[in-house]
C-alpha cells in the first residue's frame, strides 16, 4: 500500500511540475509609472500622512515599490490623497474618471472602468480608495525585468536603516507539494 501512494505521489507531482514550470512569477509595475505616482501624490503626502496616521516609510513605499501591506491607516492614507488630488468626490465617494486619467500614469479609460467597477459598491471610503489603488497596480503590472534593479528604500530626505528594506515587486507564487519520503 505504501509503494502505491508512492508511486502515486510521484506522478502526481511530476505532473504538477510539469504545469507549473514558471509557478513563481514576480510582476511590478513598470519603474517610470511609480515614479511619475510619488510626483504627482508629493504636494499632498505630508498633509495625508498627518491625517492618516500612517507610518511616512510605509505610506512612501507602497507607492513606490508597491509594497503594499494591508494596515487601516494606509487605507485612509489613500482616501486622504484621492480627495486632495480630486480623484474621489469627499463627500459621496465618487471617483471621478477624469482626473484618474488625467494625473495617474497608466491609468487608462479602461483601467479606471475595470477598477472603478470592482469598487463602485464599497461604501467604506478608506477601502474603496485602497481596493482602488491596488487594482490599479494589478491591472498595471507586467513581468518584472531580471537585469534593472528598481527597489527604492526610503522617500526624499527619510533616512532609514537599510536592514528595514524588502523587495519592490509583488510576488505572486503557486504552491506546489512538497515531497515526502516514505519508509
Amino acid at each position: 500500500m505504501k509503494l502505491i501512494t508512492y508511486v502515486l505521489s510521484s506522478i502526481i507531482l511530476v505532473e504538477l511540475s510539469a504545469c507549473n514550470k514558471h509557478a513563481l512569477t514576480t510582476k511590478e509595475v513598470p519603474l517610470y509609472i511609480r515614479q511619475s505616482w510619488i510626483k504627482v501624490s508629493e504636494p499632498y503626502r505630508s498633509p495625508c500622512i498627518c491625517e492618516s496616521g500612517v507610518n511616512p516609510t510605509a505610506a512612501f513605499k507602497s507607492i513606490m515599490n508597491t509594497e503594499i501591506p494591508n494596515n487601516p491607516c494606509l487605507k485612509c492614507y489613500y482616501k486622504c490623497l484621492y480627495v486632495k488630488m480630486n480623484l474621489m468626490e469627499q463627500t459621496t465617494g465618487a471617483l471621478i474618471e477624469k482626473e484618474f486619467v488625467r494625473q495617474v500614469e497608466g491609468c487608462t479609460s479602461e483601467v479606471f472602468k475595470k477598477c472603478n467597477e470592482k469598487t463602485k459598491n464599497e461604501v467604506d471610503l478608506c477601502k474603496k480608495s485602497f481596493d482602488m489603488y491596488l487594482c490599479i497596480v494589478h491591472t498595471l503590472s507586467k513581468p518584472k525585468s531580471s537585469h534593472h534593479p528598481t527597489k527604492v528604500t526610503t522617500p526624499p530626505s527619510t533616512k532609514i536603516p537599510t536592514s528595514a528594506t524588502t523587495p519592490a515587486s509583488t510576488t505572486v507564487a503557486k504552491t506546489t507539494p512538497q515531497q515526502h519520503h516514505y519508509d
